[in-house]
This record gives C-alpha cells, sequence and structure tokens, in this order.
C-alpha cells in the first residue's frame, strides 16, 4: 500500500490542481493528502484568493496543514545550493513564533476550506522535537515526518516519503535522482508501505514526469492500493 501526497497548494499553484492528480492511479486520487500553505511566502493568504478557496472546498482526501509561509526567508546556503530561498518554516523559530505560525495558518486553512485541519506536515519535514507538545495541545491528530507519521498519542508509523523535489539546481536534482532511484526499488520489492510526495514542480521537470510515471505504472501493475492518511494511520 501507499499513501499519495501532493505538496506546496498554494494560490500561485491552481492551474496544477487536477494535472498533479492526474499523474496517479484513478483510485488514487480520492484519497490524496493535499498538504496546503495557508500564506505561501508571506504574500499568497488563502482569504485574498476566494476562488481558489472554492477549488480547495471540492477537493477529496484529508487537508494537511503545511506550515504557516512554507519560508524562514532569503539565506546564503539555501540560494547556493537550492536555488531559492529557506523553504522550511519552522527550524530556529522560538516556541512563541512556532505556535503563532500553526495558530495563524489553522485559522486561515479552516476558513478557507470549512474543515479544521487534524494533519500537520511542516515545510521540509523539518519539525522541532517540541513542536509535538504544540500540536498535542492543540488537539491534532498527528503530524508527518520524513520517515515516519507520528499519531498524537505518541504511537508512530514506520513509511518513508520518497518524493522528486530537490530544489532547482541541477546536481541536487542529479543527486536526488540517483538516491531515489534505490529506494523506490527497494520499496517495490519489499512491498513496504511507502509515500508517494509530488510537489507542482515535478511537472517542469521532464526527468521527474518520467520517474513518477514509471513508478505509478510499477504501482498498478504490482496491484498496490492507495489509502488515504486517516485511514492508514487509523486517526480520523
Amino acid at each position: 500500500m501507499y499513501l499519495p501526497e501532493i505538496h506546496d497548494l498554494h494560490p500561485g499553484m491552481a492551474a496544477r490542481i487536477d494535472p498533479l492528480p492526474a499523474l496517479l492511479p484513478p483510485d488514487a486520487r480520492a484519497v490524496v493528502a493535499w498538504s496546503v500553505v495557508p500564506d505561501w511566502q508571506g504574500a499568497a493568504p488563502l482569504a485574498a484568493n476566494p476562488g481558489f478557496c472554492d477549488r480547495l472546498r471540492g477537493l477529496g482526501g484529508d487537508i494537511v496543514l503545511h506550515g504557516l509561509t512554507h519560508s524562514l526567508g532569503p539565506d546564503w546556503f539555501n540560494s547556493a545550493v537550492c536555488g531559492h530561498d529557506n523553504r522550511s518554516g519552522f527550524p530556529a523559530l522560538t516556541a512563541p513564533q512556532a505556535a503563532h505560525r500553526l495558530d495563524a495558518g489553522r485559522a486561515l486553512l479552516t476558513a478557507a476550506t470549512g474543515r479544521v485541519p487534524l494533519w500537520f506536515c511542516a515545510p521540509r519535514w523539518q519539525q522541532s522535537a517540541w513542536v509535538a507538545g504544540l500540536l498535542r495541545v492543540r488537539g491534532f491528530a498527528g503530524w508527518m515526518l520524513g520517515a515516519r507519521l507520528e499519531r498524537a498519542d505518541g504511537t508512530a508509523l514506520p513509511i518513508p516519503a520518497p518524493n522528486f523535489d530537490e530544489g532547482a539546481r541541477a546536481l541536487p536534482l542529479a543527486v536526488g535522482r540517483l538516491r531515489r532511484r534505490g529506494a523506490i526499488r527497494r520499496h517495490l520489492a519489499t512491498g513496504q508501505a511507502f509515500r508517494l510526495v509530488l510537489h507542482p514542480d515535478d511537472l517542469d521537470r521532464p526527468a521527474s514526469l518520467r520517474a513518477i510515471r514509471a513508478l505509478v505504472a510499477a504501482l498498478e501493475a504490482g496491484g498496490r492500493q492507495a489509502r488515504g492518511l486517516a485511514d492508514l494511520a487509523g486517526v480520523a
């Protein structure tokens, strides 16, 4: 089994809401975990984009809070290695700063969709250990990390998240392709559950598209079934 995820939903990628799930097998499209950024880069609040909010309300699957802005601002390292700002969003924040981002993001996302998000996914899966306490007191059912899903009751489900987003620089993209190729082979050979994670920029990279289509074909040929987030984690 596998969990289909689509990350980085924000108003600027409205035209990609349909092409991204179209890459998935038909049964997977109804159980996608949609990770939504409530105020992309601090410049695209959901409330200012009612048409996009209408699209979000029509989505099936699970809605996941994906930080607040998906950014900690520009820095030289991320610019050199990734070709953009620091897209983390949570490391290096104080507890009050993190709490503000959680509360503001959840309020924006709830108002936009009419659904209170019960799951959280930190941008880049970079979540400090103490953030779990903030999520628990706010009633989140669980949170998504790079290699596991953690439930608020303290139990965890090991489930890695191969993805195709390595930034905008050629070298990290090439290294990521090599590393991911072996990991995907292992997942398919062992039957291990994993998360199939798509990002909007995947549509712009021919090598990523080829890899995604090859993986989807292998999943269909092997009869692998897609499962939704709440169903897979056993937490509504």
